[in-house]
């Protein structure tokens, strides 16, 4: 009988080749006979098996970004778990909020970290239509003052407490500043309001604990 051959790689099946969860091609890998830097453990991967520290045979900048952001966002490549995090929270917030109740955790970034993330976009869109927010809000502002029979002026003439207390000396001005509060305190009231909606839904069902609920509020 022939001794069986070991399948060359064009022949190998999908499921032959790696999983999300083992190195790409452009990670570092570990030379042979390497050991961990860390604990000195023979290393047989990018990652120690005993302590879990990543092989980095030579420490740079990308380096130290990138396990800050893996340890805020809590997840081990931040490459491919932020790319199907994002995907499967545009696709399915729902799904990708069960996946991780669970158990599924290791490809996904944490809620908290999803939710710092969204926060931080909202941040750069108030930035970048900051002038059009202002703008439309002092408008509107004007519009339903002169509806109600009231001189947008004389709220800021002379002697007004909008004038002399804050400064304010038009529309824009006080929209302006509403824009700064808006700004400041959006992420706080957003995490509010997730926390109180998963205590609130803890009372209505027996089921899932009120952990569970806050990451279906922090996700979706």
């Amino acid at each position: 009988e022939k001794a069986p051959v070991d399948p060359s790689p064009a022949d190998q099946s999908p499921a032959d080749e790696p999983s999300a969860g083992e190195p790409s091609e452009d990670a570092p890998s570990s030379a042979a006979g390497a050991t961990c830097q860390n604990c000195g453990t023979p290393l047989a991967g990018e990652y120690c098996h005993r302590c879990g520290q990543r092989d980095l045979p030579q420490l740079r900048i990308r380096d130290l970004g990138r396990h800050f952001l893996e340890t805020v966002l809590d997840v081990d490549d931040l490459g491919a778990g932020l790319r199907r995090t994002l995907i499967e929270g545009l696709r399915s917030p729902g799904a990708l909020a069960r996946q991780y109740v669970d158990g599924k955790r290791k490809e996904f970034v944490s809620p908290i970290g999803y939710f710092l993330i969204a926060a931080t976009l909202t941040f750069v869109v108030y930035e970048i239509f900051q002038a059009e927010w202002v703008q439309g809000h002092a408008e509107l502002m004007r519009a339903q003052w002169e509806a109600l029979g009231v001189n947008p002026d004389k709220i800021f003439g002379e002697g007004s407490p909008f004038r002399d207390r804050y400064g304010w000396t038009s529309a824009s001005d006080l929209a302006g500043a509403l824009f700064l509060v808006v700004q400041q305190i959006q992420t706080y009231t957003i995490a509010l309001v997730c926390l109180v909606a998963a205590g609130v839904l803890r009372g209505l069902f027996s089921g899932p604990t009120y952990a569970d609920l806050v990451v279906f509020e922090l996700y979706t």
